[in-house]
């Protein structure tokens, strides 16, 4: 199974991304999880020249956010079902216009999903709910869905998850 990304407009305001990641469920959960500072890009980070620490609280309700060298803790989502070794699903708080929103049910929705597929896992993303983002959601919608948003984001994640092997 090839890395594959789509996305929809109309009834379902989505995107999708596939990949397939060389290690068993609940190795690449944890690592997602775990060392999400280790592989997530630091063009995605809110901090300059990345120099912020990237986490996520284990737990449902946690906090996934970045630690600031100043001190300060932005939160960048909330875990709103954890399933270990099975899916995340987070409210994803970062607008299109980058600003950090406060509600989690005010936020689109990103579920992780990795499934068994052999000696492998198959990893789904799905970012749903864009229409939450207000005003220029559907511009968001295609910018995740493009080869600089989600596939872009998981390439480390991959990276990362092959360089363990």
């Amino acid at each position: 199974m090839a890395d594959h990304q789509s996305f929809m407009h109309g009834s379902r305001q989505e995107c999708t991304y596939h990949m397939l990641l060389p290690c068993a469920p609940e190795t690449a959960f944890k690592v997602f999880e775990r060392e999400i500072d280790r592989w997530w890009p630091m063009e995605y980070r809110f901090s300059e020249m990345g120099q912020g620490v990237v986490g996520m609280e284990a737990r449902e309700r946690g906090l996934c956010f970045e630690d600031l060298p100043d001190g300060r803790r932005l939160i960048w989502g909330t875990v709103l079902k954890r399933l270990p070794g099975d899916s995340l699903r987070i409210a994803w708080q970062i607008s299109p216009n980058s600003l950090l929103i406060p509600l989690p049910e005010e936020a689109g929705e990103v579920i992780f999903r990795f499934a068994p597929g052999g000696n492998n896992t198959r990893f789904e993303v799905k970012h749903v709910h864009f229409e939450r983002y207000g005003e220029g959601w559907p511009g968001y919608l295609e910018a995740m869905s493009s080869g600089a948003g989600w596939a872009f984001i998981l390439r480390g994640f991959k990276k990362r998850i092959q360089n363990d092997r």
